[in-house]
């Protein structure tokens, strides 16, 4: 097993159509570009229905799983992420700037498994950038 970055520019990334906005800063600081010079946001709306999905293609294991340290997430973003894992789906309420764990779950070989982010409910912008699945101890 090794570790695998699901990026927004991926196959395995989905965004529900006409929502998510890519940043489009040029001459914002590379520290604030996000994974890969770029990233997906929510704009703050906290719409029902919109959600990325971010889709690994693992070997069947047990993973933690973070955003990506590149993210530029504000101080104030709270949103719901969505995980399915091997046994099940599981609903996360997150504060990515204060801690970029998602948790630690099973997966099942294959692309499966997925993690969602979800605008409905959030409080300051959704980034959809990048996932990082690190196989687990």
């Amino acid at each position: 097993m090794k570790t695998q970055i699901v990026d927004d520019k991926d196959s395995g990334f989905y965004a529900t159509p006409h929502f998510w906005v890519g940043h489009r800063f040029c001459n914002c600081p590379a520290d604030r570009r996000g994974y890969a010079g770029f990233y997906r946001t929510s704009g703050g709306r906290p719409q029902a229905g919109e959600f990325v999905r971010f889709t690994p293609d693992l070997r069947a294991g047990t993973y933690r799983v973070a955003f990506h340290d590149a993210t530029p997430f504000s101080p104030e973003s709270r949103f719901t992420v969505r995980v399915r894992h091997a046994t099940g789906v599981d609903t996360i309420h997150v504060q990515p700037a204060a801690d970029r764990a998602i948790g630690t779950f099973a997966f099942e070989e294959g692309m499966d498994g997925w993690i969602e982010l979800l605008a409905e409910g959030s409080h300051g912008p959704v980034l959809a950038d990048a996932v990082v699945f690190t196989p687990a101890p």
